[in-house]
Formats: structure tokens, C-alpha cells, sequence
């Protein structure tokens, strides 16, 4: 069953064990749902995963809080599940590529195109310039690609907009500079000169 393209995510009281689920994640999964179904169609090719992936993380994440005894809505719980929810599609993801065989009809002939090498660059540099990034702006980075804006993530991490958008700002610049020296190392003089 979907709704507007999505699956529909039964939002319950308990996990499968019957151990109970706090209302602030419950109400998280609910507020994130949308996005969340788009994330899984991105990084998944569908969204019919989204559904079983939300009820996973929204127990983990609710036993998570409990076993540290943390107060409901004390915590910042859209950032913890989406987070949560991100990391789950992308291992989901990662294996079904590791999994999947490939036919020898269906191996890619060897390509020269340049175009092609660019993009695989590109994709290991992000990856790279990603890594680099502390926790608080890999969350930034995940929230502002679901779609949320300034405020709503100063909201979600507890600062002001000013503060978020300068400290993500501040990191991209530091690991775009990093990345940039060791690709080309004549600019690690040219860096220390200023």
C-alpha cells in the first residue's frame, strides 16, 4: 500500500519483542517518514524497504535512549534516527551491490571516456571531503540533503542558524583546502606563504 508514492510505515507502540517504544521516536519516525522514503528510493532504487528499515531503527534508536536512561524529548531524536535511518539504507544498499552477480553480458565494456573518469573522481573526492567532516556537520550535510533548511537544523542541533551555517561552512572550506594540497602539493607552499 502506498501513499502519493510511498509505502506506508505502520507507526506502533511496540517493537517485535513487545518492549515499548518512546513516543519522541515514535513521533520522530513519523516526522522524518517522508524524507526517509525518499532517501531509501535514492540509495535503494525503490522505497518498499523504508517501511521494514524505519521499524528497525526506530527500535534501535528508542532501546538506545532507554539503556541510557535518557528523559523522552530530552534528546534530539529526528537527528539520532535519521542518522539512524541513512546509515541503515546505506549498508542495506552496499550489500545488495556486493550480492548481486553480474552477468557477463551485462559487464560494462572497458571505457575511455573521459567524462566517465571525472565522475568517478568527483564521487571518490566527496567521499573523501565527507570523511573529513566532524559528526555535527556530516549531520548537517545528511539533514540539508533530506531537504530540511537552516532553521529547522538549528533547531534539530540546538544552535543558532548563524552557527550552524558557519561551522558546516568553516569544515567544508578546511577539507576542501586539505584535499586540494594533497592533490596538487605545489599548493602547500603557496598555502604556508599567506
Amino acid at each position: 500500500m502506498c501513499v502519493q508514492d510511498r509505502p506506508v510505515w505502520w507507526d506502533k507502540e511496540t517493537d517485535r519483542e513487545g518492549r515499548p517504544i518512546r513516543p519522541d521516536v515514535r513521533e520522530a519516525g513519523q516526522e522524518i517518514w517522508k524524507n526517509a522514503c525518499g532517501l531509501a528510493k535514492t540509495f535503494l532504487s525503490d522505497a518498499t524497504d523504508a517501511a521494514e528499515i524505519m521499524e528497525e531503527c526506530v527500535a534501535r534508536v528508542s532501546q538506545s535512549l532507554d539503556s541510557r536512561n535518557e528523559v523522552p524529548y530530552s534528546q534530539n531524536t529526528i537527528a539520532l534516527l535519521w542518522v539512524s535511518f541513512r546509515n541503515s539504507v546505506l549498508n542495506r544498499a552496499a550489500k545488495r551491490r556486493r550480492e548481486e552477480p553480474i552477468a557477463d553480458s551485462e559487464m560494462p565494456e572497458p571505457v575511455a571516456v573521459r567524462g566517465s573518469l571525472e565522475a568517478i573522481e568527483s564521487q571518490i573526492d566527496l567521499e573523501k571531503l565527507v570523511r573529513r567532516l566532524s559528526a555535527r556537520s556530516r549531520t548537517v550535510l545528511i539533514l540539508r540533503y533530506a531537504g530540511y533548511d537552516w532553521k529547522e537544523i538549528a533547531a534539530l542541533l540546538r544552535i543558532t542558524v548563524p552557527a550552524a551555517k558557519n561551522n558546516f561552512r568553516r569544515e567544508l572550506r578546511e577539507a576542501q583546502m586539505h584535499l586540494a594540497r594533497r592533490r596538487a602539493p605545489h599548493l602547500r607552499d603557496d598555502y604556508r606563504r599567506r
